[in-house]
C-alpha cells in the first residue's frame, strides 16, 4: 500500500479486494476473526487519513469537479455501497454469493467507523511531520 498521504481510491479498492481474495482462500483464517477485522480497519485507517472516506472525499470530489468536469465520484470516495459494486464488478458472481455475509459485514463495519470517525473531532491525528527550519 503507498504511504497514507499518496494513497488514491484506487488503491484502497485494490487492497480491498486483495484482502477479500486472500480471505476466500483461507489465508487469513475466517473473516469475523478479530485478527481479519483489524487487518482490514488498517485499510480503512488508510483510506482515512488520507481524506477518501466521507465528508472529506465529498468534498475533494467537489473541487475536482470544478477543475475538470468529468472527474467520477468513485476516484475520491470509498464507502460500503462503492466497495460492494466494486467486489461486484471484479468477482464473480457465485463468488459474491458465496460471500454475501462477509461482503456485507465489511461494507457495514467500513460504514460505521466513517461515520464514528466523522462524528468524533481529530479522531486520528495525521502523521507529525516537522517543518524544515528556515535558513
Amino acid at each position: 500500500m503507498p504511504t497514507p498521504d499518496k494513497a488514491t481510491a484506487a488503491d484502497i479498492y485494490a487492497h480491498i479486494l486483495e484482502f477479500c481474495d486472500l480471505t476466500e482462500r483461507g489465508a487469513y483464517g475466517h473473516w469475523s476473526q478479530t485478527s481479519y477485522k483489524e487487518l482490514f480497519f488498517e485499510i480503512f485507517h488508510q483510506a482515512y487519513i488520507n481524506g477518501r472516506c466521507a465528508p472529506t472525499g465529498y468534498t475533494k470530489h467537489k473541487q475536482a469537479e470544478k477543475r475538470k468536469k468529468s472527474a467520477k465520484v468513485d476516484g475520491y470516495v470509498v464507502n460500503g455501497e462503492r466497495i460492494k459494486t466494486f467486489l461486484g464488478k471484479n468477482w464473480s458472481r457465485s463468488k459474491m454469493q458465496k460471500h454475501k455475509s462477509m461482503i456485507e459485514d465489511l461494507t457495514a463495519w467500513w460504514d460505521a467507523w466513517t461515520y464514528a470517525w466523522s462524528r468524533y473531532p481529530n479522531p486520528m491525528p495525521r502523521p507529525y511531520r516537522r517543518k524544515p527550519k528556515p535558513e
